[in-house]
């Protein structure tokens, strides 16, 4: 995004400022990732201000619970939304949002 500032007082308004350029910041509050299923894909999508994090997943068995081998989903701090295919072999697996 781009911006100029200018001033306005009792004397009128000051010439518009050089231009600068700013990017937000991804928000750093934990958020849910919403789904949805659609055929033989999961629908994952979470909030425009959490552009920058990477979606992780896991594949363990439900006895095992949550490990320590997350994988980071490619290209996923580019987007806000992937689809990812129903994979029947995979007895359990675990999606989460991670900051960089």
């Amino acid at each position: 995004m781009d911006y100029v500032v200018a001033d306005t007082n009792s004397f009128g308004t000051s010439a518009d400022s050089t231009q600068a350029s700013a990017i937000p910041l991804p928000s750093l509050n934990p958020t849910n990732i919403i789904f949805h299923v659609a055929g033989n894909a999961l629908q994952l999508s979470w909030p425009q201000d959490h552009l920058g994090w990477r979606l992780q997943i896991l594949t363990n068995s439900l006895s095992s619970g949550l490990g320590a081998n997350w994988v980071t989903v490619p290209d996923s701090t580019n987007v806000i939304s992937t689809n990812l295919p129903i994979m029947s072999g995979n007895a359990c697996v675990f999606y989460r949002l991670a900051y960089p």
